[in-house]
């Protein structure tokens, strides 16, 4: 009966184990675009984080300003989702007050968006973002973002041929006496 309890309980601690990581992806979630309503964990995160990038890029216009001072320079984010679903811009390290204008002005333009979620609990998550003045320079920015991605894809798809070659390989045991 004591052994029995024990397989028993062991099984049980190992089923809940298993089931970790899909509670914890369950536990918190990323605010949800309305084009992102149908993903989920990562993917989730990876839209989320496109569709932010694609609605700062196209409200954001370079102030007259930085044109003619021929400004060039990188420019920090610090923002949030509030627990509504609103973007909050909490800091900006931009040198030029025409900037900060502008970014409060694009952080005005953003949808109210399903808000993330701790423990199916509505609240803020907040985020970093960098970008390059001029705009021009993103582009850059924009291509090796890309390229880290094509590479990982590219690693994995090396790793899964790998262990794919490993797997149809057959093995054999020969004992110590029958190799002699």
């Amino acid at each position: 009966a004591f052994m029995r309890n024990l397989i028993l309980l062991l099984l049980l601690f190992f089923s809940q184990f298993s089931n970790a990581q899909q509670l914890a992806d369950n536990y918190k979630r990323y605010p949800v675009f309305p084009e992102c309503e149908n993903q989920s964990g990562e993917k989730l995160k990876n839209c989320f984080k496109k569709q932010f990038r694609s609605l700062f890029f196209e409200n954001f216009k370079e102030p007259e300003d930085l044109q003619l001072d021929q400004y060039t320079g990188k420019v920090s984010l610090l923002f949030e989702v509030n627990q509504k679903g609103q973007f909050k811009l909490l800091y900006s390290d931009a040198v030029y007050a025409s900037v900060k204008e502008e970014l409060s002005r694009v952080f005005s333009k953003y949808p109210v968006i399903q808000p993330g979620t701790y423990s199916s609990r509505p609240t803020y998550m907040q985020f970093s973002f960098n970008f390059q003045l001029p705009l021009s320079n993103n582009r850059t920015l924009e291509s090796s973002y890309q390229t880290e991605n094509k590479e990982e894809v590219l690693f994995i798809n090396k790793a899964n041929s790998e262990w794919n070659d490993v797997r149809a390989v057959s093995y054999t045991h020969l004992r110590a006496h029958e190799t002699e």
